[in-house]
Formats: structure tokens, sequence, C-alpha cells
């Protein structure tokens, strides 16, 4: 993947070298300022292209994957234990804790998901 950067630069000619410089950018509303011309500039536009690729993207997606996997295991296996935990309870419990037996998959998908 590659970030694309463009706009307007003044470029100083100086006999056959060109020395580029950077003169302005974006106007607020995403359009392009006009450069003021001066005397011994030429406006010009620019695209600087960058690389963002690291050395190891492969390593890191698979460590990744991983860590994501078994933070998902870890929820779902907090969840089937709290499943489990208020079966266990007898109805008047339930009532108790403001649930019926009808909520608590909900009640344990909240506690544990968000």
């Amino acid at each position: 993947m590659q970030i694309m950067h463009g706009g307007w630069a003044e470029t100083k000619i100086a006999g056959d070298a060109a020395l580029p410089t950077l003169h302005c950018s974006k106007t607020l509303y995403g359009g392009l300022e006009t450069v003021p011309q001066t005397e011994g500039t030429e406006d010009m536009a620019f695209v600087t292209a960058s690389d963002i690729r690291t050395e190891n993207l492969i390593a890191q997606r698979v460590v990744a994957f991983f860590n994501d996997a078994r933070t998902a295991f870890n929820k779902r296996r907090m969840y089937n234990r709290t499943v489990s935990e208020l079966n266990a309870l007898s109805s008047n419990e339930l009532n108790d804790l403001g649930l019926s037996r009808a909520g608590i998959r909900a009640a344990a998908y909240e506690a544990v998901y968000g």
C-alpha cells in the first residue's frame, strides 16, 4: 500500500539545475491554492509516494491472527462458564438478580462481550 500526497511546488531555475522548494499545499476545502509566481521561479505539480510496508508484515499478521483467536477463545470460554453458572441457579435466585431463564444467554453475552 502506498500513501500518495500531492500539491504544488515552486522550482527555482538556476542555469541548467532546477532546485525544487515546497511552497504551499491544499486549501481548507480540499482544492489547491494558486502559487503566486515570483521572479526566477516556475510552478510545478509534484507527488510524493511513500511505501509504508515493514519487513515483517507477514509475521506481524500471523501473530495478530493468533492473538485475536486466543482472545476470542477466552471470551467464548468465559461466556460458556457464565451461562452454566447462571443455569445452576434456582429460579428464585435468578429473580433476585432480575433475570429469567429465557434471558440467561442474553445476560451472559452482554456481560462478556459488552
